[in-house]
């Protein structure tokens, strides 16, 4: 039986042989309880609502009511002292209603006290000393007639009667308790005493705190977080540290439980990682423990994750991918890859490296040279080898933005390049050796020169809204992986293998996609270059590529660059629209510090292009390519290659065309070998990946499979469909980040019990411009900027902002089939770097 209860059958008791009774209460505590009392026999009335009211109430149930059914009773609950003399008894408007009835209280057993000893017998002493600083609430008495000895904690940590929170719970609580805990702390007279008695008892810790929470809060972390450590470091606690309070033996198992749910609690996250930092650095601990390899299992400091990281990167190095495959599922979600920018960046290389390394086991020679045709080799290139480019950019990537490099990490970049250009060198022969042997595009069963008249000749027949998108440089995989982002964006995606127009040069090779490219293209000698011409109308530029669509459609046809699309107002859809994308080529070409990052962008472009296709009416886009491109960020000597002597009307990086040879270093071939119309002779082309111009580290006029493979997507723009109630919630717990990497937490739900997963994307949004989107994690596909949930469930996910944006901003969750926004969430920049 609880305290509440126990009073309220005391006061029932006093019903049994009394018409009414005044429960006089100024402090409200037994405000709730009185009201339980109410039955069919039982009027009470709530004089706290207002005095005037309930005195008529009482009136006429004590003139009407009582009279007439002896079995009636009156409770009249009154918030006022209880009168002590005839004088206040005459002033008590409330009094006479007492006569021939029961006041509660009135004798020395009606005290708090004294029921509370009357409820709990054999707890009298205890309850003498938490009444002695001050009257306690029920749940404080509950905690203590339960017979826990710290029924202050209990209640100040959100025990409630009949229900007792753990040692465990209660710490959690404390470490991690609320700017209203704090206040209730202070105001709780005996909590200092009662925590040091648990600290010392229940935790081991001589507490020298106790007197503001926020100072018990900083002696828990600091105890719990370096006992944690301790106990799971391999090699001795250096002497500087012997004095530093840490648990026993005894305390193991519950600062373990402490420690793993403190870093597993959904919207801890931030908390842990301040509180972790600030003891790391109060005791030195990453400055003593730097050089050290091996600081046991458990992660509980940042610097910790060397370890794992370590023994990953010396294991994938020495050809161990197995081992090295356990360490990262060890580590795997770790919290501190989510909170700092540079550990995230070195695990995102090392993992893109292993990646790389464990695909390049599966090139053998064998299995390349297998392929003896060139419609083998590209099938076996477009349906999986084409991963291993795309592991190749995305380690690039990373690479790119990696803050700071140490000596481990150049020497995995090192390794990691050097079995990409072992395999991809070997990849790259039997291609060449391929295209020789049957010219270009041998069998292959589709080509560039095609695209217009089987994607767009038809919609334009049927007056079909499209859009026809001009992607200069995008390669096959880095299309795939657009392809994936629309699919998860709810439209429907074909993309085919398509043979580039050799030389990959644009102004060449994107004269292919327009239309009578199949038919008429020429690559005629004009001045001292070579310009492609199409039915007799010369096109050395975008402009003049757009003119011959202007003279064959006229008005049913616009163009724009993909950004001034993107950036202007909606418009009527015409028959078609062509955008031009050119940034992957332009990033590309000018490859640098941070070169790979405008490369994702432009995908990324892309998917919201599509995106607003759908919202401006549009029915269908196409997406095709001029030409792809090769990354080679560690340009060696080797790779400069002479350029054979001739009258080179068309000199780039990887080709020749003119009057000329190809001597030892070149491919030579005439062009109906290429499948040209052409006044030129020869065409050459640089061996494996080699140029004709020193420092190239990024080309696409060549022979290989990286750039003369594009990919055409077409895509059918996703129809609303009719979808089961869903919704999604976004959260943070101080309405603030402190840092670029900041964890928002998200709820999705479903009036469906067997729901599908829900697509949402997420992102950071100020002014209409995007300023942080979802960062690298498990379910993510960035292009997209979408994440998978799963109804009934919350996540952590972790954002990625801008480094040069500060001030508000929303975060929004947004059904990208359709455009609903699930929900928003406003929060501020509170940078302290």
């Amino acid at each position: 039986m609880t305290i509440n209860q126990y009073i309220a059958d005391y006061l029932r008791q006093k019903l049994v042989d009394s018409p009414t009774l005044l429960v006089y209460d100024p402090n409200g505590r037994y405000h709730d309880l009185v009201q339980t009392l109410a039955s069919g026999l039982v009027h009470v009335v709530d004089a706290s609502k207002s005095f005037i009211k309930a005195r008529e109430e009482a009136q006429r149930i004590y003139t009407e009511e009582l009279p007439a059914n002896d079995q009636d009773r009156l409770v009249l609950y009154l918030p006022l002292k209880s009168p002590t003399d005839n004088q206040a008894r005459i002033q008590d408007p409330y009094f006479m209603f007492g006569l021939g009835g029961a006041i509660f209280p009135l004798t020395p057993a009606d005290r708090y006290v004294e029921l509370c000893k009357a409820c709990y017998p054999g707890q009298e002493s205890k309850i003498d000393t938490i009444f002695a600083d001050s009257e306690p609430s029920f749940e404080t008495v509950d905690a203590l007639g339960a017979g826990n000895t710290y029924a202050l904690l209990q209640t100040l940590t959100g025990g409630k009667s009949g229900v007792t929170r753990s040692d465990a719970e209660m710490v959690l609580a404390l470490m991690t308790g609320s700017p209203d805990m704090a206040i209730a702390w202070k105001k709780q007279k005996g909590i200092t005493a009662e925590w040091k008695t648990f600290a010392k008892q229940q935790l081991g810790l001589k507490a020298s705190s106790g007197g503001a929470l926020p100072d018990v809060q900083e002696e828990i972390w600091r105890y719990v977080l370096f006992s944690e450590f301790v106990y799971d470091l391999p090699v001795p606690l250096p002497a500087q540290f012997a004095n530093v309070p840490r648990g026993g033996e005894t305390q193991r198992k519950l600062i373990l439980e402490l420690g793993q749910t403190l870093r597993q609690r959904k919207g801890w996250e931030e908390l842990y990682v301040e509180n972790a930092g600030k003891v790391d650095v109060d005791l030195g601990l990453s400055d003593v423990f730097a050089q050290e390899t091996d600081l046991g299992e458990i992660i509980t400091f940042a610097f910790e994750d060397n370890t794992y990281f370590h023994r990953y990167i010396n294991d994938i190095l020495a050809g161990k991918l197995a081992e090295a495959a356990q360490e990262w599922s060890a580590v795997q979600g770790n919290i501190w890859e989510g909170h700092d920018p540079q550990r995230a960046a070195n695990w995102q290389v090392a993992r893109c490296g292993a990646e790389l390394m464990r695909f390049a086991g599966t090139l053998t020679d064998e299995a390349i040279q297998s392929h003896k045709t060139l419609a083998q080799l590209v099938e076996q290139y477009t349906n999986n080898w084409y991963r291993f480019d795309q592991f190749q950019r995305s380690f690039e990537q990373y690479t790119d933005i990696l803050p700071d490099r140490s000596e481990l990490i150049e020497t995995y970049i090192k390794r990691v390049r050097q079995n990409y250009r072992n395999r991809s060198e070997l990849l790259q022969k039997q291609y060449q050796s391929l295209v020789v042997r049957e010219g270009w595009p041998g069998t292959m069963p589709f080509q560039n020169t095609s695209v217009w008249n089987k994607y767009i000749e038809p919609s334009l027949k049927a007056h079909l809204p499209t859009a026809y998108i001009w992607a200069d440089a995008l390669r096959f995989e880095l299309g795939k992986e657009v392809g994936t982002a629309l699919t998860k964006n709810g439209h429907t995606v074909d993309l085919i293998p398509s043979a580039a127009f050799i030389p990959t040069v644009t102004k060449l090779a994107m004269a292919a996609l327009l239309p009578g490219a199949d038919q008429k293209l020429y690559l005629r000698h004009v001045g001292e270059s070579i310009e492609a011409e199409l039915d007799g109308v010369v096109l050395k530029n975008l402009q003049d590529r757009v003119g011959v669509l202007r003279t064959r459609l006229g008005d049913r046809m616009q163009h724009q660059s993909l950004d001034n699309f993107l950036n202007s107002p909606k418009q009527k859809p015409v028959d078609l629209l062509c955008l031009s994308l050119t940034e992957i080529d332009t990033s590309g070409e000018s490859l640098g510090s941070n070169a790979l990052l405008p490369i994702q962008e432009a995908a990324k472009k892309l998917v919201r292009a599509v995106n607003k296709l759908k919202q401006v009416g549009y029915k269908q886009v196409v997406i095709a390519a001029d030409h792809g491109f090769v990354l080679h960020p560690d340009y060696e000597p080797g790779d400069n290659m002479p350029k054979p002597p001739g009258d080179w009307w068309l000199a780039k990086k990887r080709c020749l065309a003119g009057i000329g040879t190809p001597g030892d270093t070149s491919l030579g071939f005439t062009p109906e070998r290429l499948s040209l119309r052409s006044d030129a002779t020869q065409f050459i082309f640089a061996r494996q990946f080699g140029v004709y111009q020193a420092n190239t580290r990024y080309f696409h006029e060549g022979l290989s499979l990286q750039e003369n493979i594009v990919p055409v997507l077409t895509v059918r723009l996703a129809v609303v469909k009719t979808e089961s109630k869903a919704d999604v919630t976004l959260s943070h717990k101080k309405g603030f980040i402190t840092g670029l990497r900041p964890s928002i937490q998200v709820a999705a739900f479903s009036e469906s019990l067997f729901a599908e997963p829900l697509v949402v994307r997420i992102e950071a949004v100020a002014g209409g411009e995007v300023v942080g989107t979802l960062a690298d994690q498990t379910g993510v596909n960035l292009l997209a900027g979408t994440v998978e949930l799963t109804p009934g469930t919350t996540s952590s996910l972790t954002l990625e902002m801008e480094e040069d944006f500060e001030g508000n901003f929303d975060v929004v969750a947004i059904n990208p089939a359709t455009g609903k926004q699930y929900h928003f969430l406003s929060l501020r920049t509170d940078y302290s770097f």
